[in-house]
């Protein structure tokens, strides 16, 4: 706030002001600090990235989709823009971008630059693609690089449910259960229901009985 204040036309300053002004809820506000930080600095990428994370954030798809691409046009190795470039399509519809935008940040990804979620998101793409075994070589390698996201195992579960593989999803599925989840992406009745549906198809109806109670008590 003092860095703004004494330094109005200072565009990293009103880039990180911004930013916590969204973490904030004060989203007016934060808009228009990112805007400004943006213009002022048109050739900073971490300014267009820093705004499409905010339209991200709220769902505004076009928009983020277009400050993404600006900033790869300005620093085509960060992965982290490629990734949330992807996600944006999504729903658009824009499939084959998506894949390629996912692809190309897997490519530039790097020790140095390294998306933590990268495989996550696009192993969820891929099931969605119902193109299984590439997801799984994804999801694999996701609960290997985020252990204790819930979302990382519920996803693997999932996929190993749809592979077939009802023990190893119920393994997957009760890590996820116990791990907490302040973002509610994953909820506990998307587990249980899953659950459930493992245990069917174990031949295990007590269980299947007590999950599926549970999801819907949830």
């Amino acid at each position: 706030e003092l860095a703004v204040v004494f330094g109005p036309e200072h565009a990293k300053a009103l880039s990180l002001r911004g930013k916590i002004l969204g973490m904030k809820g004060q989203l007016g506000q934060a808009e228009e600090m990112l805007r400004r930080a943006r213009d002022l600095d048109p050739e900073d990428p971490q300014a267009h990235f820093e705004l499409g994370v905010f339209f991200d954030s709220r769902k505004r798809n076009a928009e983020a989709v277009e400050a993404f691409e600006r900033a790869i046009q300005l620093d085509p190795g960060n992965p982290s823009a490629y990734d949330y470039l992807a996600l944006n399509l999504e729903p658009m519809g824009e499939i084959e971008r998506a894949d390629q935008a996912y692809r190309q940040g897997l490519k530039v990804s790097s020790q140095s630059r390294f998306d933590q979620f990268l495989d996550y998101n696009y192993g969820r793409f891929l099931v969605k693609q119902h193109r299984l075994e590439e997801a799984k070589k994804h999801l694999d390698r996701a609960v290997t690089l985020a252990p204790d996201t819930r979302a990382v195992h519920y996803e693997h579960g999932k996929l190993m449910l749809a592979l077939g593989k009802p023990a190893a999803a119920v393994a997957d599925l009760e890590k996820a259960i116990n791990l907490p989840d302040p973002g509610n992406f994953v909820l506990d009745l998307q587990i249980f229901y899953l659950l459930s549906h493992a245990h069917a198809r174990l031949g295990q109806p007590e269980l299947a009985k007590k999950y599926a109670e549970l999801s819907r008590q949830a």
